[in-house]
């Protein structure tokens, strides 16, 4: 089940956060980022998601409508109201089980239910895993890095 973080839940997202980043291989995420301090703030906005299997979280994603971080550096003129999709992980005891496309689809939905067009994100041209992902979804490339979609609210 996809749900918003508690903050009784942080401890879990923090170890989440430490076991996805030392999986990671060759990625754009580096040891200071994300941080523990970024899950934080994603925590006390709201606009922190996570996969729970009988309480456990194994999975978790950041939607927001702010503009921060990397986001910002792109001209989003496409979308008049987007959502931003930011450090989908997957724990690495459950990849390759489609956790990560169902925080996509939650994604959608949620943005869909707020009436926004668009859901955007930015990732690395190394990152095939999110590159594959978001090519799945029918999101759209541009500038080698960004990715986004328009979103249909019939």
């Amino acid at each position: 089940m996809i749900r918003r973080i508690e903050h009784r839940e942080f401890q879990q997202a923090e170890k989440l956060l430490v076991e996805v980043k030392g999986s990671l291989n060759a990625h754009q995420w580096n040891r200071d980022y994300p941080s523990k301090m970024v899950l934080q703030s994603d925590l006390e906005t709201g606009s922190l998601f996570g996969w729970f299997e009988a309480e456990r979280l194994f999975a978790m994603v950041t939607l927001t409508k702010q503009q921060t971080g990397t986001v910002k550096q792109f001209n989003w003129q496409e979308a008049k109201s987007p959502v931003f999709i930011q450090r989908v992980m997957t724990s690495p005891l459950k990849r390759g089980q489609g956790l990560a496309l169902r925080l996509l689809k939650f994604a959608e939905d949620e943005a869909m239910a707020a009436q926004c067009d668009a859901l955007c994100s930015v990732t690395g041209v190394n990152n095939r895993a999110m590159r594959h992902l978001f090519d799945k979804r029918g999101f759209k490339k541009s500038s080698g890095r960004l990715c986004s979609r328009t979103l249909s609210l019939s």
